[in-house]
């Protein structure tokens, strides 16, 4: 009898002794054993060109081959008090054995902390050709309830798992270049999908509606990237000790970190710019870093689009995703070091209950 997918995780042990040395084929073989594998996901994982022609053609268009990267597990992480198994897709050499270097001096101490915000994501409806737009948007907040029907009509299963669209915001712009204008939030909590396809079929669903409410004329209708209500943060807590070296000594190991970062810190497009009042990640110039990102994490490339200047003007967030925890050292000590996180997780569940609330004893950032 196979055992549950929790049942197994709560035995796990990510501890995996002379797992380097060992050969694809016996990597394998340990890897279903502690993770309880059935003979056809050994089968998929063990076969080199996993994704044939005709999955690959029903995928995208214009299909001529399939792209592959080398799979490998990082080991040692200990998350919320459980050990995980880490797989990551990448063609850098010392990636993986890096990541689970770390993860095992944050294992001897605790491992790490991480929370979860819910899975929001926004819709944006931007609407043009209005005269008085507080009139239009007093209008739209007045038929909330009939809008968030709307939105969820179109997704009856992802309603049925919790989510849908939860809230709308209604965002005035009086003077632009092209005349007065609006643009609708749907606020759609997606679950564990990234949710493109939920969000852009609730927009264009309530497109018409909010045309006859406004009087004005909907042009965008479209997912924004921009996922600031949907945070994941990661904190850890190393002493010196753990990262003394024969060379070198904790202390000092602490001080290369930080003058290292120093840089970075202090390089202007790595805060958030007052005159462009947007962060770096948000730029469009930053595309060719996200196109790294996401082939590195084998994630689909989710480029900017024509509603990216939106993204400038409804930027809400603190502009800090993705630094250094900030004050990591103390008269006690070395505080937490965190990252926050403002995309979609790359994999499902991730810190959350149900309910997609915090895990009880994850600590806020």
């Amino acid at each position: 009898m196979e055992r549950s997918t929790d049942a197994v995780r709560e035995g796990l042990n990510s501890r995996l002794e002379g797992f380097r040395n060992k050969t694809p084929q016996e990597r394998l073989n340990v890897l279903a054993e502690r993770c309880d594998l059935s003979d056809a996901d050994v089968a998929v994982l063990g076969q080199p060109g996993a994704l044939d022609d005709t999955r690959a053609n029903g995928m995208i268009e214009n299909v001529v081959g399939t792209f592959q990267l080398p799979l490998g597990i990082a080991t040692n992480f200990t998350i919320n008090g459980r050990d995980f198994l880490v797989p990551m897709a990448v063609e850098e050499p010392s990636v993986v054995a890096a990541a689970s270097y770390m993860a095992r001096i944050a294992r001897d101490n605790g491992g790490f902390r991480t929370s979860s915000t819910l899975p929001i994501m926004r819709a944006q409806v931007q609407v043009l050709g209005i005269s008085d737009p507080f009139g239009a948007r007093t209008k739209l907040l007045a038929a909330r309830e009939r809008i968030l029907d709307i939105a969820n009509s179109r997704d009856a299963f992802l309603v049925k798992l919790g989510g849908g669209c939860k809230d709308i915001e209604v965002h005035v712009f009086p003077q632009t270049t092209r005349g007065p204008m609006i643009v609708l939030h749907l606020l759609v909590d997606v679950r564990d999908a990234m949710g493109a396809n939920a969000v852009n079929t609730m927009a264009e669903a309530v497109a018409p509606t909010v045309e006859e409410l406004t009087g004005g004329n909907v042009r965008l209708r479209i997912l924004s990237n921009l996922a600031d209500r949907r945070l994941s943060r990661a904190m850890v807590r190393i002493p010196e000790a753990s990262l003394a070296t024969k060379e070198f000594s904790g202390r000092r190991m602490i001080d290369g970190i930080m003058e290292a970062y120093e840089p970075r810190r202090n390089r202007p497009l790595s805060r958030r710019d007052p005159q462009q009042g947007h962060h770096e990640r948000h730029r469009p110039g930053g595309r060719g870093y996200r196109q790294r990102l996401a082939r590195d994490r084998g994630r689909r490339p989710r480029l900017r689009g024509p509603q990216w200047p939106l993204h400038l003007a409804f930027e809400l967030g603190s502009g800090q995703g993705g630094r250094l925890g900030r004050n990591p050292r103390n008269a006690d000590g070395p505080r937490p070091g965190g990252r926050r996180h403002e995309d979609p997780p790359g994999c499902p569940g991730g810190p959350q209950d149900p309910q997609g609330r915090k895990r009880a004893g994850a600590s806020p950032r």
